[in-house]
């Protein structure tokens, strides 16, 4: 997604701690001149008056990175500076010593422990035992050092503050030795600057006891220390009923304070969108336009704070590798968004597929388009409905009816093409982390167009998808017709003819009996083929299509083949009611469509004489046009000479039975109807003794799959 160098830290795609910059060179968030302006500060300070500055900054809002940065323009300006003269920076992060005893003793240990043999003997054996008498004893001290991440290191320092500390006589007063460390440190060359972090992240408790620390060794001369917290929680923090003035002691303790500055959203969008190319790579954005919609409207609302991208990119890496190449990477990375920053919106979302994909029919009343934008809207807080009533219609089109009164028509195999959240099939993709049965895999139909090569190949492929039957009932041959009509359109007029070839063949493999006769979308399972592959004969040339409708006349799907020449006959009004199309709207010329009725008409026969016929489960479509392309009295004839073979009249019963749903109003479900046209069949068939023989089969119990109860059910229907 995007042409940016990584950071050397940043491997692709990688997981990412909250993890702080150290460096000038790694600012991101324009952190930079106010990191300068702090250092400049601290290196050309005049006096050496002890000194108290405060860093402010909101949770997560980049504080430690800014002060890391700090730390590093000083030592860039102190460089030139023999190394006795340089600034000595302390480190203390209390939050490392949260909850131990005293974090006063772990101050000092910390503080001894970094100051090590840089300055003289009087501010070492001073500091030791300011130590000693402000924690109560050296011991203390020596083992609040040695809970350090220094770690084994840290344990002889420890024993030599201790051994020092006992031998330092203490019988002067803590202001006695305070007046001689004073004096010790303005006798010092060096400056020393100690760095208190994430005092934000302690309990109130331990927030108010790092006050009182800093408040009593705040006048230390040639010492500044640095604060970094939330102004908001280190007040709360010192609120107390018995101690009203308790918030006020910032104002006495901290001589100057630097609020950071606020990043620019472009900064964190920069940000975010350099995380997300480590993530994503390559992967194509369809519509850049679009995409630009989305991460303005649908995600960059949600990013505050460089935490706030961290959080975001972190989960979008997680999730990342489950679903690449199966959802639309703008639509995903807005659904991360709200699944991260909106959790109840998004399980509000994940639970109502039925009302958000999908086109918004203009039927239905405005009142239960009202509500249903209500209960959305009440998952967030009001302040923000506004955002979301702009960000979700990026994501489910059918939300502008609700929210701005706009209708979009839509096509759904354009949402399903591009992956998108809106997609009926592709919906639980952006909320399961997985595909499940119910969608093929970019993987899955790569893999089906490599066997284009090869019809053969082609219908092995496919009747592999009719094997693998799907929890939810059906076979996944259904889910793999619903992607092939969808990327219809897009095959290339190079790859027509062999697309075309080699879906001809294997068309009737979708006619199975576990799919049924209409896809889960209740589309007949006939025009569903006629979708998948219609767009692509149409790639070819006249002469083209016909070639390859000959070849299928011929070749292991007849059933499609009736289909497909029923279809160009009717398009010259020689089948069926209807009248001619004008000669534009025809796929085929006559002298075409003639030689395909033909070539028809004589293979249906064949199978019919070499008992072929009866082995299709829904061969009607063949019987009536082999009727059709010659009389009713062949037909006839024929099925009156097999009559009294076993098992064929069952077969005839399966074949002329229609299968359907019907719903009455107010059903959940639909229920499964049967229809059989008497006066039809009669033209080709006894029905009296059909029906007859079903009677008896449904008496004797031998109806084993149904067929003569369905069968009888439809007579009854009188469809």
């Amino acid at each position: 997604m995007s042409n940016e160098t990584p950071n050397a830290a940043e491997a692709p795609g990688e997981i990412t701690a909250d993890r702080p910059r150290t460096k000038l060179e790694e600012d991101e968030l324009g952190y930079r001149d106010f990191a300068e302006a702090i250092a400049a500060g601290l290196a050309s300070r005049a006096g050496d008056d002890g000194l108290v500055i405060a860093v402010h900054g909101k949770w997560g809002s980049g504080k430690t990175s800014a002060v890391n940065m700090v730390v590093d323009a000083l030592a860039k300006r102190e460089a030139i500076l023999d190394e006795d003269t340089r600034t000595i920076v302390v480190r203390f992060n209390p939050w490392w010593f949260s909850e131990q005893k005293d974090l006063t003793r772990a101050f000092f240990g910390e503080l001894n422990a970094s100051i090590g043999q840089k300055l003289s003997v009087g501010v070492r054996d001073g500091l030791r035992l300011i130590a000693k008498k402000v924690t109560g004893a050296t011991d203390l001290v020596s083992a609040a050092l040695a809970w350090t991440p220094a770690g084994v290191l840290a344990k002889p320092i420890a024993d030599a503050i201790k051994a020092a500390g006992e031998e330092i006589p203490d019988e002067r007063s803590l202001e006695n030795v305070r007046d001689d460390l004073a004096k010790a440190l303005r006798n010092e060359k060096r400056n020393i600057v100690v760095i208190i972090d994430d005092v934000d992240r302690l309990v109130a408790d331990e927030i108010r006891q790092i006050f009182r620390l800093v408040k009593s060794v705040a006048d230390l001369p040639r010492v500044t220390y640095l604060l970094v917290f939330d102004r908001d929680i280190a007040v709360r923090a010192l609120e107390r009923p018995s101690d009203p003035d308790g918030p006020e002691w910032l104002e006495k303790i901290v001589q100057a304070s630097f609020d950071l500055p606020p990043v620019a959203q472009t900064d964190l969008n920069r940000l975010f969108v350099h995380r997300l190319s480590l993530i994503v790579g390559d992967e194509p954005v369809i519509d850049v336009v679009r995409w630009g919609n989305i991460l303005h409207g649908a995600v960059a609302p949600w990013l505050r704070t460089a935490r706030d991208v961290g959080r975001l990119a972190n989960a979008i890496a997680m999730a990342w590798p489950a679903v690449k190449g199966e959802v639309d990477i703008p639509d995903f990375i807005a659904i991360e968004t709200m699944r991260l920053f909106e959790p109840a919106l998004y399980r509000f979302i994940r639970h109502h597929p039925d009302e958000l994909t999908g086109a918004e029919p203009h039927h239905g009343g405005r009142e239960d388009r009202d509500a249903f934008g209500q209960m959305l809207l009440a998952t967030v807080d009001e302040h923000r409905h506004s955002r979301v009533k702009r960000a979700l219609p990026y994501l489910f089109p059918r939300l502008d009816a609700i929210f701005s009164n706009t209708w979009h028509g839509g096509d759904w195999r354009q949402t399903e093409r591009e992956r998108r959240v809106s997609s009926k099939r592709r919906f639980p993709v952006y909320f399961s982390l997985g595909l499940g049965d119910g969608i093929i895999s970019s993987a899955e139909i790569e893999a089906f167009r490599t066997s284009f090569d090869d019809p053969a190949k082609t219908r092995a492929a496919v009747q592999s998808f009719v094997d693998a039957h799907r929890r939810a009932g059906g076979t996944r041959a259904s889910v793999l017709l619903n992607a092939l009509m969808a990327r219809a359109d897009d095959v290339a007029v190079a790859d027509a003819e062999k697309t075309g070839r080699a879906l001809l063949a294997a068309a009737d493999l979708f006619f199975n009996p576990i799919d049924g006769q209409r896809t889960p979308e209740d589309l007949p399972m006939r025009w569903a083929v006629s979708f998948a592959i219609e767009p692509v004969l149409a790639k070819l040339t006249p002469e083209g299509r016909a070639a390859l409708l000959a070849e299928a006349v011929e070749g292991p799907s007849p059933i499609f083949a009736t289909y497909m020449v029923t279809r160009m006959s009717v398009e010259h009004g020689r089948a069926g009611d209807q009248e001619a199309k004008s000669e534009h709207e025809r796929s085929l010329p006559l002298a075409a469509v003639v030689d395909l009725e033909q070539a028809l008409a004589t293979r249906i026969a064949r199978d019919a004489a070499s008992g072929a016929l009866v082995q299709f489960d829904d061969a009607a479509g063949m019987m009536w046009t082999w009727a059709n392309l010659t009389s009713e009295a062949t037909v006839h004839d024929w099925i009156a000479s097999k009559f009294d073979e076993p098992s064929f009249a069952a077969w005839l019963m399966k074949t002329f039975t229609g299968e359907g749903t019907s719903h009455s109003f107010g059903d959940m479900v639909g229920q499964r109807i049967y229809t059989v046209s008497r006066d039809s069949l009669s033209k080709l068939l006894d029905v009296d003794k059909l029906q007859a023989i079903a009677e008896q089969m449904v008496a004797d119990g031998k109806d084993d799959h149904s067929a003569a109860e369905h069968f009888l059910a439809g007579l009854k229907d009188r469809f």
